[in-house]
C-alpha cells in the first residue's frame, strides 16, 4: 500500500478550521484531529456560506481561498473565458453570482487540483467549451447547475479523469456536444464507478466522440447513456467508441443523421441494447458502426430506406454474439457502380446469425441490385464455410434467388 504524507501547511489548516468551527483555541495533534472534527456540527450550513449545499472535499486548504474569491468577485464581467485557466493551487470553487455572465469558455481548463465547482446563477451563460477540460481531479458540480441558454459544451469534461458523478442534465439549446464527456472518470481511483449519463438535448446536432475514450484508457466507467434528440442531430460518429462498460443507450431520434455513423459503438463490448429506432436512412459511411460489439445479440431496431449508404465495411465484424439483424435497404448503396468492396468484411466473425437472419441477409444481397460482372460473393461480406457450411446456406428459403441475381457465396 503507498504511504501518503501531508505536510505541516496542511496540517496547520485542518487545525484552524477546527478552532473556528468549535469556537476554541486548542491545539491538536495529527491523531486528535478526526475526535475534534467529530463534534464539528452544522458543516454542510458552514459551507452554504461559500455556495455549496454539500460539504466539498480538500475543506481544509479551501474555505479561507474561497471565501477571498467571493469577496472580490466582479459580478459584472460578462465574459470569463480562461479566468482560471491552468490554475494548479485552487481545490473548491465558490458559489460566486454568475447571473451577468455569458462566457465560461475555458474557465477551468487543466485546473490540476480542482475538485470541486459550484456553479451559480448561470442562467446566461451560452459558451461552456473546454470549460473544465483537463481537470483530472474535478468529482463533480455541487447542486444542479442551470444550462438553459447554453449553446455549446464542446470538450467541457474532456478528460475529467476522476469525475464520478452522475449527469442528469437538460441542456434545452445546446447543438454542440462534441468530446463534452470524452474520457470522463477514466482515471485510476479506489472505489469502482459505474456512471450513467441522461441528457434532455433537442437542438443537439453533434454528438460526435460525446462519451468516447482511447482504446488504452485504464477504466471506462459509463454503463448507461440517454440522450433525448430530435431531427436536429446530425452527428454520431465515434460517439461511444471503446467504452467497453457501456451496457445501454438511447437515442430518441436519430432521422437526421447524415453521413454521421461511422465507428459509432466500436468497442462497445458490454453492449446488450440500443433503445430506439437508428435511423441509418441519409447517411454516407457504415463503416465500423458496431464492430466488436461482442454482447450485442440483435439490431433489428435498424431503420435503412431511400439509402445514401455507399459503405458498410466491417459494419458488424466481431460481433460475435449477434443473432438476429433485418433485411437492409442496400438498393442505392453504390455498390452498383464498385462492387461488393462497399460490403467488405461487413460480417466477419459473426459466427452466431440465425438461418432466418443469414436469409434477411441473402435478400439485402439480392435487392442490391449489384451487377454480375463484379462477381458477387458473399465471402467477400466475411462469411466461410467454417460458421455458415454450404450445405445450410442451400437450405435458405432465398438461396435459389440469391444465386439467379448473380452471387455466389464464394468459399474458398
Amino acid at each position: 500500500m503507498a504511504i501518503r504524507t501531508i505536510d505541516d501547511a496542511s496540517l496547520s489548516n485542518i487545525a484552524d478550521m477546527i478552532r473556528l468551527r468549535l469556537n476554541v483555541e486548542d491545539t491538536y495533534r495529527p491523531d486528535q484531529m478526526a475526535e475534534a472534527i467529530s463534534r464539528i456540527s452544522g458543516v454542510t450550513e458552514y459551507w452554504k456560506a461559500i455556495g455549496f449545499n454539500d460539504t466539498p472535499p480538500d475543506i481544509a486548504d479551501s474555505y479561507e481561498k474561497a471565501l477571498d474569491i467571493i469577496e472580490n468577485w466582479d459580478g459584472s464581467i460578462t465574459d470569463r473565458s480562461n479566468m482560471l485557466n491552468g490554475d494548479d493551487e485552487i481545490t473548491i470553487w465558490p458559489g460566486v453570482d454568475m447571473s451577468e455572465v455569458t462566457t465560461l469558455y475555458k474557465a477551468f481548463n487543466g485546473c490540476d487540483r480542482l475538485s470541486s465547482i459550484s456553479l451559480k446563477n448561470t442562467s446566461n451563460v451560452t459558451n461552456m467549451q473546454e470549460m473544465c477540460s483537463n481537470s483530472q481531479n474535478l468529482r463533480g458540480f455541487d447542486g444542479s447547475p442551470n444550462f438553459s441558454s447554453v449553446t455549446s459544451i464542446r470538450a467541457m469534461l474532456y478528460g475529467c479523469a476522476r469525475w464520478s458523478q452522475n449527469i442528469d442534465w437538460s441542456l434545452p439549446n445546446c447543438t454542440d456536444f462534441e468530446s463534452a464527456f470524452e474520457g470522463l472518470g477514466t482515471g485510476s481511483i479506489s472505489t469502482p464507478l459505474s456512471l450513467s449519463i441522461k441528457i434532455n438535448c433537442p437542438n443537439a446536432q453533434t454528438l460526435h466522440r460525446i462519451c468516447a475514450t482511447n482504446d488504452w484508457a485504464s477504466r471506462r466507467p459509463i454503463v448507461s447513456v440517454e440522450l433525448t434528440t430530435s431531427s436536429e442531430l446530425s452527428w454520431l460518429r465515434e460517439a461511444f467508441a471503446n467504452c467497453n462498460q457501456l451496457e445501454y443507450v438511447k437515442i430518441t431520434d436519430t432521422s437526421g443523421v447524415a453521413d454521421g455513423w461511422r465507428s459509432a459503438f466500436t468497442n462497445c463490448t458490454s453492449l446488450t441494447e440500443i433503445d430506439g429506432d437508428l435511423d441509418m436512412s441519409h447517411t454516407g459511411s457504415l463503416e465500423y458502426v458496431f464492430a466488436g460489439c461482442t454482447s450485442l445479440t440483435s439490431v433489428t431496431n435498424i431503420v435503412m430506406t431511400s439509402s445514401s449508404v455507399y459503405n458498410a465495411s466491417r459494419m458488424f465484424e466481431g460481433c460475435t454474439a449477434l443473432e438476429d439483424v433485418p433485411i437492409l435497404d442496400i438498393s442505392n448503396f453504390g455498390t452498383q457502380d464498385y462492387g461488393t468492396d462497399r460490403l467488405y468484411m461487413m460480417f466477419n466473425n459473426c459466427p452466431n446469425l440465425t438461418d432466418e437472419s443469414l436469409d434477411n441477409i441473402l435478400q439485402m444481397c439480392i435487392n442490391s441490385g449489384i451487377n454480375p460482372q463484379y462477381n458477387p460473393a458473399l465471402a467477400t461480406l466475411g462469411f466461410n464455410s467454417t460458421n455458415y457450411p454450404v450445405s445450410r446456406m442451400e437450405d435458405l428459403p432465398h438461396y435459389a434467388d440469391f444465386t439467379t441475381a448473380g452471387w455466389t457465396l464464394g468459399y474458398s
